[in-house]
């Protein structure tokens, strides 16, 4: 199937229908709605995972707290949330690669919780760029998104945005068009970034390794 740009895919407390596994370049988020309005993203998914599980593998009727929604438009498989949590019921090696996922996933929470907390805020920009510009087709240096979008992402107003924006742009590691942001200087980019992106890409390659004695993930 393909996802379009803002499709919400599965609500916070409402059992997903399916399960969605992101191909090269398009990118899901995992956004947590506030009491008070608003909502703050707690992680995304690319074609490293998959959006819509629950925290138990072989539950037919996990129940999401955020909300799942298309950030980077593109193709995904889907799989109905039923027929998955019968395959993982019958497969110790699924379950035990959704349990890892899940782990993972939780772990990318944690160092966003963490980020956002204790690393400035050009850092923790330079370093959400580079995570998006992952999930970008291979080779594209421009990434569709609003400036709306990132600061909802980084849990700011719009206003504290621009100015951080506007350091990465004056030192010329991106250009910033209407709903399209364009990486310049990757590189540079790498060395403005926090190390939270690398710290969570580690983690998700040390759990896909192993799975199971013979086996490949």
């Amino acid at each position: 199937m393909t996802l379009t740009l803002g499709e919400v895919l599965f609500e916070p407390g409402i059992v997903p229908g399916h399960v969605y596994f992101p191909h090269a370049g398009t990118m899901i988020a995992l956004a947590l709605p506030l009491a008070e309005g608003g909502s703050a993203e707690m992680a995304t998914i690319g074609d490293e995972g998959a959006a819509g599980l629950g925290l138990d593998a072989a539950d037919p009727e996990p129940d999401p707290l955020t909300r799942g929604i298309v950030r980077i438009p593109g193709p995904a498989d889907r799989i109905a949330t039923a027929r998955l949590a019968d395959a993982a019921a019958g497969s110790p090696l699924l379950r035990r690669l959704l349990a890892r996922h899940a782990e993972a996933s939780v772990a990318m929470a944690l160092h966003a919780a963490a980020c956002h907390g204790r690393h400035p805020l050009p850092a923790r920009l330079a370093t959400w760029l580079l995570t998006a510009l992952d999930r970008a087709p291979r080779g594209e240096p421009a990434i569709p998104l609003t400036q709306e979008f990132l600061a909802e992402r980084l849990g700011i107003h719009r206003a504290t945005l621009s100015p951080a924006l506007l350091s990465l742009r004056r030192d010329r590691m991106l250009r910033v068009r209407r709903g399209r942001v364009l990486v310049l200087d990757r590189a540079a980019l790498e060395h403005a970034a926090c190390g939270c992106r690398a710290a969570v890409r580690r983690r998700f390659a040390r759990l896909s390794e192993h799975i199971g004695p013979g086996t490949a993930p």
